[in-house]
């Protein structure tokens, strides 16, 4: 771990963590040596399963920091998922809570954006699409803003029913592809759609987790999350608030 203003290694990178102004850490997960680093003012959730979680702040994927083949870095903002596996890569919330951006500073990343969000700078060079990811390349960066305020309860309400549905397709896909009676080409077909289907649920449900945190999470939207997640096999990020401090994963 490296830091600076001093966080110590004790605390915990697994909950949201509020990051002072000109403050700053990194966090490395220790199976692949992947490293992000997180810059405040800012609420980060660094280690959210496979997704790092930012309400406000910035992440920085460093360049050759854990890239190996299907190894992939994700960050969720509460406008949308970008992942990439290689390259250098920045992604900031905020200073507004609907106000988005991604910067490409090198290498590949893929760009999935909420229903409910739109790009301010799109142009002739916005970049390839691949169903529902976009591809960006070179060097660009990508604004993102809600069409509406995104920390709204309607908003928050929107992405947790996306989330819901998109955790309900995994699971009968899973159901179908589990039953004894479907042909084997049939399987095929289901077993891609498995893992189509789980890529978009874990955007899908980063982006619900984040807005969910934005201003502050009810009990009601975290068990709507929890429920969902737990469809698909994945833990909700955890109601823990922590001083600026970060660790190894």
């Amino acid at each position: 771990m490296q830091s600076e203003n001093g966080p110590p290694p004790s605390t915990l990178a697994t909950a949201w963590l509020d990051v002072a102004d000109r403050s700053a850490f990194s966090v490395r997960r220790l199976e692949t040596g992947r490293e992000l680093r997180f810059e405040g003012p800012g609420r980060v959730f660094p280690c959210a399963g496979d997704v790092a979680l930012v309400a406000r702040g910035i992440a920085f994927g460093r360049p050759g920091s854990g890239e190996a083949p299907g190894s992939e870095q994700w960050v969720a903002t509460a406008c949308g998922v970008v992942r990439w596996a290689s390259g250098a890569h920045r992604v900031t919330a905020g200073p507004k809570p609907d106000e988005c951006a991604i910067e490409v500073l090198g290498g590949l990343a893929h760009l999935r954006v909420a229903s409910d969000v739109v790009e301010t700078d799109a142009g002739a060079d916005a970049g390839s699409t691949a169903g529902e990811w976009r591809t960006l390349s070179g060097k660009q960066t990508i604004h993102l803003r809600g069409r509406a305020e995104l920390a709204d309860t309607a908003a928050v309400n929107a992405a947790l029913s996306a989330c819901e549905r998109a955790a309900e397709d995994v699971d009968q896909t899973a159901r179908a592809l589990a039953s004894p009676g479907a042909a084997s080409a049939s399987k095929s077909e289901l077993a891609a759609k498995s893992v189509t289907s789980r890529g978009i649920a874990r955007a899908t449900c980063a982006v619900a987790a984040v807005r969910t945190e934005l201003e502050g999470a009810r009990d009601a939207d975290r068990r709507r999350l929890e429920k969902a997640l737990q469809r698909f096999g994945e833990a909700a990020p955890k109601p823990i608030s922590q001083p600026s401090r970060a660790r190894d994963e």
